[in-house]
């Protein structure tokens, strides 16, 4: 395998004299006994390579390293034997300094080994496939060596190799192979050879930004490599929070079995990496294919395994750094994706239970509304909202009566006999309204009729539609108000302790800075920062420290103040809901600064 020191980006040569000697070398290396003359010369004719050629591949061929002999099969190192002394042709070669011997020897795997150079080789996939198996048939079973393999690979391979991945397919298939191993995955996390993943996973993520920049056509395997790490990444990262026997001797007796886990400098590398390839990969500019979709689906979930980070804190501090880096950048898609995910990590929407409607018309109304809701059930996740009033426009927007969808006083809707106001969750009413009328038989008749269901099941809550005012004045009771459930009553200091940290790192100046610019509270593309922003701000306000937090940001009543008045000024219902929450924080705030006056 000289070949592969002077010719190895040749076609021909390629093609003639290397793939041949590898697939020799593969049969020879899966044999289980020594072979015979005969076999040999039989197997020279299947390849068809003459004598006098086939005895130039063997001189080659004994480039083959001894130390890969004793790792492979006999019949391999009696073939090498028989066929020619590596060290008599080395003295008869006038240039033996042109090449190192233990390279060539292989008795040390190197990024400059013989089959190492062919399985990186960007000329033949074919001399890149037989070398990945002759790799993975010598060295597969032997931990020293696969380590040593992924050493090359993660340390010398995919810090140098260019970002055409494509031409280190068989390099990725070998190493998912070798990582399949608990141990191997093990060695890499505890040597910290993920962080070097990280590395390139970020160069990659950059790349592709600066490739959609400049766009110079589709490319279908665009993100191949960067796909590639990440898979890799998440197959390495699959062994922590596994238990790992605290003794090396794994049979000793009485050692208590301790976790593998990141340490917090490991743990802050794979956020930040973590976080901004995601940001990266969610840029407009780069190009979107199968490839890179999968890439964000995972590592939006490595980033929501607790497992893996030394503690939550550093997520969300890492989280907010960018938020504000991302503000004095005037990065609005970062924005959003940060203020989306924060929304979620520090203070997610409660659980509700789901709860099934059936939507029927007055009865005296025929006339006036056309058309129907549907008989089946409708469920509380699918009407868009959680509250009556997502019941009301879900009603008008399906029966086209859009003059309706922001107005609260032209429809009114009923629950057992009852009528409801649009500002309560549909879950209280099924629990407080609908589920006592049941149980008094109140409404039992119409809730037969709402559909087959068993004893033990929640039968949907019929909620009655009509137009106002059209049956003359309502005579009804009305529900303006109503409890908690039971699942609703949990500790608020518990429940919204991250935010003290995103208080902390200036989130709460930076929520307040974007609520202050925004120019159209009723616009959809507005909504995507207003709605995370307020929920993070409303949230945080129930903790007395981050009031406090928030007293001491200069002029922050003002500006609270100042984004309530816009709001009230666009004068509909959604950026009127905006402005009521912003005053509700300012009440809260007020009422703090009264106490420590």
């Amino acid at each position: 395998f000289y070949a592969t020191k002077v010719a190895l980006d040749s076609a021909y040569v390629a093609e003639t004299v290397i793939l041949p000697c590898l697939r020799i070398a593969n049969q020879l290396s899966e044999r289980d006994s020594p072979s015979s003359d005969a076999a040999w010369s039989s197997l020279k004719t299947s390849r068809g390579i003459s004598s006098r050629t086939g005895g130039q591949a063997s001189t080659k061929d004994t480039a083959v390293s001894n130390s890969q002999c004793k790792l492979g099969k006999d019949a391999y190192a009696n073939w090498l034997s028989k066929t020619y002394s590596f060290n008599q042709w080395l003295s008869e070669r006038e240039q033996a300094d042109r090449f190192n011997t233990q390279d060539v020897l292989g008795s040390g795997l190197s990024v400059n080994s013989w089959l190492i150079r062919l399985l990186a080789s960007s000329g033949n996939l074919m001399v890149r496939s037989e070398a990945s198996k002759l790799l993975k048939t010598l060295y597969g079973d032997d931990m020293s060596s696969s380590r040593k393999i992924l050493d090359i690979f993660v340390l010398d391979v995919l810090e140098s190799k260019p970002s055409r991945g494509d031409q280190l397919a068989q390099y990725f298939g070998l190493c998912n192979d070798l990582i399949n191993s608990f141990d191997n995955r093990r060695y890499l996390v505890e040597k910290d050879l993920v962080s070097k993943f990280l590395d390139r996973v970020d160069r990659e993520a950059m790349a592709l930004v600066r490739q959609g920049s400049s766009f110079t056509g589709f490319q279908f395997l665009s993100g191949y490599t960067l796909n590639q790490v990440i898979m890799l990444l998440k197959n390495a990262l699959s062994a922590v929070g596994s238990e790992i026997q605290s003794s090396s001797d794994p049979s000793a007796a009485g050692d208590a079995a301790q976790t593998l886990s990141l340490t917090e400098q490991q743990s802050k590398h794979l956020a930040t990496c973590a976080m901004r390839t995601y940001l990266n990969l969610q840029n407009p500019v780069v190009m979107k294919n199968p490839l890179i979709d999968e890439c964000v689906e995972t590592l939006a979930a490595l980033l929501n395994r607790k497992d893996l980070f030394y503690d939550k804190d550093a997520i969300v501090e890492i989280s907010t750094t960018m938020l504000t880096e991302s503000l004095r950048n005037h990065d609005r898609h970062s924005l959003e994706i940060l203020l989306s995910y924060l929304r979620n990590l520090i203070c997610p929407d409660r659980r509700e239970p789901v709860c099934e409607m059936v939507l029927r018309k007055s009865s005296t109304q025929e006339e006036f509304i056309r058309g129907h809701m549907a008989r089946t059930p409708y469920a509380s996740t699918d009407i868009g909202g959680s509250l009556m009033r997502d019941v009301k426009n879900k009603i008008c927007h399906d029966l086209e009566l859009t003059g309706l969808l922001d107005d609260d006083f032209g429809m009114e809707l009923l629950v057992a006999g009852k009528l409801i106001k649009l500002d309560l969750p549909i879950h209280r009413v099924y629990e407080h309204v609908w589920l006592p009328s049941l149980n008094s038989g109140g409404d039992r008749r119409s809730a037969g009729g709402a559909g087959h269901h068993r004893g033990d099941e929640r039968p949907p809550m019929v909620i009655i539609y009509r137009l106002a005012g059209l049956d003359g004045e309502a005579t009804e009771p009305i529900v303006d108000r109503l409890e908690p459930c039971a699942y609703e009553n949990v500790d608020k200091e518990q429940e919204y302790k991250d935010t003290v940290l995103f208080a902390k790192s200036g989130g709460l100046s930076v929520i307040l800075d974007l609520l202050s610019k925004v120019r159209k509270w009723s616009s959809e593309h507005e909504k995507l920062l207003i709605d995370p922003s307020i929920r993070i701000l409303s949230a945080a306000t129930e903790l007395r420290v981050n009031r406090h937090s928030l007293l001491h940001i200069p002029n922050a009543i003002g500006l609270l103040v100042d984004s309530a008045a816009k709001a009230f000024a666009e004068d509909t219902m959604e950026a009127v809901n905006f402005a009521e929450t912003l005053l509700s924080v300012t009440e809260k705030a007020l009422n703090e600064y009264e106490l420590v006056k």
